[in-house]
């Protein structure tokens, strides 16, 4: 089945198409949709630009000047966006593109960003956002009339305040009237009903949620000893990095692989520890600096980043 609502990635392509002028009946057969959907879709989601200048028709030989009442003003008033509010001669133009192009709008006008006319734009961003806005917005409120409320209200407020549950009501009412628990609930708590919140017993008993935990900081050891430092660190400096890992087999096992990796040279070494613990992990790397030598192992390891979940010494 086709879908009856346009993607953001068909929005994007009607933009792209008009602005390489393409008919209207050309884009719907490339999205696959109707004519009429994609003229209503451009219609509806036109975005008019006001020009800088007076788009009056006028505009070549307009002899007024001072039509604001500003004598100190220098700005000639055909120039001006704020004449055609006072000039009594104004007239608005109507640019020969727009009659001519079916789409009628000027996103492939090679003078779209030089044109003292107003400007009609279809925007692939702004038309998604509108129309987000208007789903959202026809799904806000309640789908009842005024006299349906009022016999929900008659029927719910004194059994609510005999005693009965919400629950106990909407099960032994199920056709007077017909609406769900949620939706009477939500009811009650937008005060739309002569009962609230505190004639529900269950509502007043009930814990509030919990809130969202702040993020924590970090200790004052971890103080410059973060990833973020990291990333920091190595921006400002070409260091060669080792990252060191430990690979674990089965729980049975106390063995474990120690591996270093060397982004710079494409390596990785893998040695066998006895167990996965910090003296072993240490010890180690100062068999592996005796072999090289100090020299050697600075300067192809000068910082360590543990992966594992080890408090090490880099």
């Amino acid at each position: 089945m086709k879908k009856s609502h346009l993607t953001p990635n068909d929005r994007t392509r009607i933009e792209i198409l008009l602005s390489e002028g393409c008919s209207i009946r050309y884009i719907a057969d490339r999205l696959d949709k109707a004519p009429s959907t994609i003229s209503r879709e451009i219609n509806k989601h036109i975005c008019f630009v006001q020009p800088r200048t007076c788009d009056c028709i006028y505009f070549r030989d307009c002899p007024h000047s001072h039509v604001c009442g500003t004598s100190s003003c220098r700005k000639s008033c055909r120039t001006c966006q704020k004449a055609k509010k006072y000039c009594a001669d104004y007239v608005q133009a109507e640019c020969d593109h727009l009659l001519k192009t079916p789409t009628h709008v000027c996103n492939a006008c090679p003078k779209k960003n030089r044109c003292h006319y107003e400007r009609r734009i279809y925007d692939a961003g702004k038309a998604q956002a509108q129309y987000r806005a208007s789903l959202v917005n026809t799904r806000l409120g309640l789908d009842l009339t005024a006299k349906e409320l009022q016999q929900i209200d008659a029927l719910v407020s004194p059994l609510v305040h005999k005693g009965q549950s919400i629950y106990h009501i909407v099960q032994s009412h199920q056709e007077e009237p017909s609406i769900s628990e949620s939706t009477l609930r939500r009811l009650i708590s937008s005060s739309e009903l002569d009962v609230r919140n505190i004639d529900l017993p269950e509502k007043v008993r009930r814990k509030p949620g919990r809130k969202k935990k702040e993020p924590s900081t970090p200790p004052i050891s971890k103080t410059e000893h973060l990833y973020s430092d990291y990333l920091a660190f190595i921006q400002t400096r070409d260091y060669p990095v080792v990252q060191m890992d430990c690979v674990e087999g089965t729980k049975e096992d106390t063995a474990v692989l120690l591996t270093l990796h060397f982004p710079a040279f494409h390596m990785q070494l893998v040695y066998v520890l006895k167990k996965q613990t910090a003296p072993c992990v240490v010890d180690m790397l100062d068999a592996i600096e005796t072999s090289l030598g100090k020299e050697l192992f600075t300067a192809c390891s000068p910082l360590f980043l543990p992966i594992m979940d080890m408090n090490l010494r880099t």
